[in-house]
């Protein structure tokens, strides 16, 4: 449950960080907000130093212990690693691009636009609260796999409706149920990764957040190569289509490595 309402106040402030920034960036410019979020930025950086700094001293940490710890959660946990990767850039080879799609082919104003934004964020959120009530009760290695799958015909028929139909309504609708279930899907894999590693569950956690964070920088850059193409999201739900499908083969992977283990145990 700590794991669920982390995971939501991270998506509340996507809820109301990317439409208030789109709203905001319309009346002073993007430039401005960048300046905005780099004061931001340094303001945070202080109030960690300031009320961290008494946590920070009780932590002995080196390089070389860090690394070794890295490297064994990888060895650990790699085919996890990579599903998380997967799951991250198949959803950010897609939203980014919502704005300018939803722009050009529908014709949407800056205010209509905020509120869509609003209501897909709304959706992870809710997602997140969710997988909580359902961690109480199942697996969290089990939730993420089922989620997963879920995930990957939900954008199979997001990709075949919004090729065939362009309709900006039914995309919004099964987008918002896309981010409902990574909503619960991520909660519930972040909360899978927090009882691996024993000791080393802090490398364990950071090298999933890792893979969070690459998987958005890798499916925001390789999204907008795949947009220059045809300036249509279609051809984005392709990328996300085969992003859900690796991340499927590893987590299913991983299922059978467990699976094999505990056979030769027994």
């Amino acid at each position: 449950m700590v794991t669920s309402w982390m995971m939501s106040a991270f998506n509340l402030a996507t809820v109301l960080g990317v439409p208030i920034g789109l709203f905001a960036s319309g009346i002073f410019g993007w430039s401005d907000m960048f300046l905005f979020m780099g004061c931001l930025s340094i303001l945070v950086s202080f109030l960690f130093l300031v009320y961290g700094k008494q946590s920070l001293k009780k932590k002995t940490f080196t390089f070389k212990v860090h690394f070794s710890n890295i490297k064994k959660a990888l060895s650990l946990n790699w085919k996890l690693s990579l599903s998380m990767f997967f799951a991250s850039a198949s959803y950010l080879s897609v939203y980014p691009f919502i704005n300018p799609w939803l722009a050009s082919k529908g014709g949407w104003s800056v205010s209509s636009e905020t509120i869509v934004f609003f209501i897909i964020g709304l959706t992870g959120f809710v997602g997140n609260i969710v997988s909580g009530f359902i961690l109480q009760k199942a697996s969290a290695f089990k939730i993420s796999k089922q989620v997963w799958v879920i995930q990957f015909f939900i954008i199979i028929i997001l990709f075949g409706v919004t090729y065939l139909t362009k309709n900006t309504f039914i995309f919004i609708g099964l987008t918002s149920i896309w981010t409902f279930l990574t909503g619960i899907g991520n909660t519930a894999f972040i909360s899978n990764m927090g009882s691996r590693g024993g000791e080393i569950r802090g490398s364990v956690m950071a090298l999933n957040n890792s893979s969070i964070f690459l998987g958005f920088t890798l499916g925001s850059f390789i999204g907008s190569k795949t947009w220059g193409i045809a300036q249509d999201i279609w051809i984005n739900l392709l990328l996300a289509v085969i992003c859900s499908l690796l991340s499927i083969y590893f987590i299913f992977a991983k299922e059978k490595q467990i699976s094999n283990n505990i056979t030769e145990k027994v």
